[in-house]
């Protein structure tokens, strides 16, 4: 049925729609996410429920996209999505008199959501800089502070230095991550926010001088200290701290500008990973230099991810990357002194 309803490339809503007509009840998340939305799709028959994981990949919401020719654009389709979801178009599918009137409302809807739409569109630069979730009541934004250390701005210059210097963490990336706090000072360590998709901060990961993490108060599952570049996310990155999770980051971006969105991702243990989003990309590398263990429990969850193990941390091969940038430089400044010095004028 699924095959039949999409073979002339209909948009989102046109495919939730047509499954409707055909008395398919279609759930479609579309949660506001650090990386923009959730892409989880369900489908109930005859009161047989499976998800869009569950039926494979080219039946997820990503997977419609790329395989099933399923066309969205966010600022085009939310609103109407949003609008089919609704019980009373549930229990009603329109009839072909209706559809008129439906796709009239349907356009007026759209039209007025269209600024609130705009907003959730993703605005990025080099790293996505949608800020965490406001918490939702007094008690929940309680909680949040309980489980994170205590900010010391007066300590912040001394941790960031001390990244810098000790990691070779690009001061512009650090400033980044302290403008949304997903990295500050806690007395005189450097702390960095594990958060769920949606930005909600669960627990952090602290770094002492001495380069030891510790974690605090991890209240539940699906909750890593993370990053993402620009765009709808196709691939995974895992790395078993902040730090290694950024110095990747850098490494690819130093590389190569071919990559695609990613999402990189610095976990103290496998059930912190948000498998069911992971399964819809396209590709998942753990790469993990220093904790077998972490890496083994993280293949286990995630069978079809690809492992990559190299001899030493992500971090010292980020940091040789400079140093050899450095040396490189100074030889560009000593040739560059030498020619001028060899330069005769009459």
């Amino acid at each position: 049925l699924i095959d039949e309803v999409t073979q002339d490339n209909p948009s989102m809503p046109e495919f939730v729609e047509r499954l409707q007509q055909q008395a398919v009840e279609v759930q479609v998340g579309l949660t506001r996410t650090g990386i923009g939305f959730s892409k989880g799709i369900s489908y109930n028959l005859d009161g047989v429920a499976l998800s869009g994981t569950q039926l494979g990949k080219a039946y997820t919401f990503c997977g419609l996209q790329k395989h099933r020719g399923v066309s969205y654009y966010k600022g085009r389709d939310n609103a109407l999505i949003d609008a089919l979801m609704q019980p009373q178009h549930l229990a009603n599918a329109p009839s072909e008199a209706e559809e008129n009137e439906l796709e009239s409302s349907e356009a007026e809807l759209a039209a007025t959501l269209s600024a609130t739409a705009n907003e959730l569109e993703l605005s990025q630069s080099e790293l996505n800089t949608t800020r965490p979730a406001t918490p939702a009541t007094a008690n929940e934004l309680e909680l949040q502070l309980s489980i994170l250390p205590e900010r010391n701005e007066t300590q912040w210059q001394k941790v960031r230095s001390h990244l810098a210097i000790e990691y070779s963490l690009p001061l512009e990336l650090l400033d980044l991550l302290y403008s949304h706090s997903w990295l500050y000072a806690g007395s005189e360590k450097a702390v960095f926010t594990g958060r769920t998709l949606e930005g909600e901060a669960r627990f952090a990961f602290v770094l002492d001088e001495l380069g030891n993490f510790t974690t605090t108060h991890p209240l539940s599952s699906e909750a890593a200290f993370w990053v993402a570049t620009t765009g709808e996310i196709e691939r995974a990155v895992i790395a078993c701290n902040p730090i290694e999770a950024l110095s990747i980051l850098l490494i690819e971006q130093d590389n190569s500008t071919t990559a695609p969105p990613t999402i990189y991702l610095g976990i103290e243990r496998a059930s912190q990973l948000p498998i069911q989003f992971l399964q819809e990309l396209d590709s998942v590398i753990i790469a993990m230099a220093e904790d077998y263990m972490l890496a083994r429990n993280a293949s286990e969850l995630l069978p079809n991810a690809e492992i990559v193990s190299p001899q030493s941390s992500w971090n010292d091969i980020w940091i040789q990357l400079i140093e050899q940038k450095q040396q490189a430089q100074q030889q560009n400044n000593q040739q560059y002194k030498q020619r001028i010095q060899e330069i005769e004028l009459d």
